[in-house]
């Protein structure tokens, strides 16, 4: 049986229909071109795959699969989670990219560095359920936005404490990082 939240949770990261975009504002206090900017919707122009799903998403029909458009493996930027030194960054880490959910997207172009996709503590994948959620298990409490949320046991897929999950910071330097972008040094930095 298809996992309808799943799929629920897809086309909202597409495009939030009339009335939860009016709710979301209300809540976020944002303007509809920042709440617009939190979907995928102004990336739909450079590239085509978000163009169709749209379509079969406004036609009413349900996405079939989306694993050429979200692949399951999520992917991160250590320097982007570690924030920007601003106070709401200091306290809850830099902000989850939703264009890292994107096949096509293989690099953080601020940092000039290819993006992670194994946490530096357990070394597996931060995508080890296999649903391809930007931030895996969001609803479990007492971890932070920027640590790993795979189980510690293999058979605990269905994890619902934190004690439970790796836990491990994926805003820290990394020692064997996945390397940098063409152009730039081959020496790994720290950051200050």
């Amino acid at each position: 049986m298809a996992n309808t939240q799943a799929i629920t949770r897809t086309a909202l990261s597409l495009e939030l229909p009339a009335q939860q975009m009016r709710d979301f504002q209300t809540a976020t206090r944002l303007t509809a071109a920042e709440a617009t900017a939190l979907t995928l919707l102004p990336l739909a122009p450079r590239y085509p795959p978000i163009v169709h799903s749209l379509d079969v998403v406004r036609a009413g029909k349900r996405i079939p699969s989306l694993d050429w458009l979200f692949p399951t493996a999520a992917r991160y930027c250590p320097d982007c989670l570690a924030g920007d030194g601003t106070p709401a960054q200091t306290d809850h880490g830099g902000p989850w990219k939703i264009e890292w959910r994107l096949p096509a997207v293989f690099a953080c172009s601020h940092h000039q560095r290819f993006l992670e996709h194994l946490c530096p503590a357990c070394r597996r994948s931060i995508a080890d359920h296999g649903v391809g959620q930007l931030i895996p298990r969001p609803t479990i409490t007492g971890l932070h936005p920027s640590q790993c949320r795979v189980p510690l046991d293999h058979g605990a897929r269905r994890s619902q404490r934190a004690a439970q999950l790796c836990g491990g910071r994926l805003d820290q330097p990394q020692l064997a990082p996945a390397g940098p972008c063409p152009g730039n040094s081959p020496t790994y930095r720290r950051r200050s």
